[in-house]
């Protein structure tokens, strides 16, 4: 598949959604941008899930540990096919 210009705008829209609703503890609107197959791992040994409904609801129980206290600034992204 080649990375026309029309879709990498949508990548990078989903990409921005995805951090904005991160960074405002958004959990519904990660989830709705998340596979069926999404895996997570965290930062420590027990934040491994393997499924999506696992993976939300850790980011449901951990989100206040982000919401204000995060941002990002100065990114940089690029895409890979």
């Amino acid at each position: 598949m080649k990375l026309t210009k029309k879709l990498e705008i949508e990548v990078m829209a989903i990409y921005e959604t995805y951090w904005d609703s991160y960074l405002n503890g958004n959990v519904a609107a990660i989830s709705s941008l998340l596979d069926e197959s999404y895996s997570l791992v965290g930062s420590a040994e027990t934040e491994v899930f393997s499924n999506k409904k696992d993976a939300v609801q850790f980011l449901h129980d951990t989100i206040n540990q982000v919401t204000g206290k995060l941002a990002m600034r100065n990114r940089s992204t690029s895409l890979e096919q």
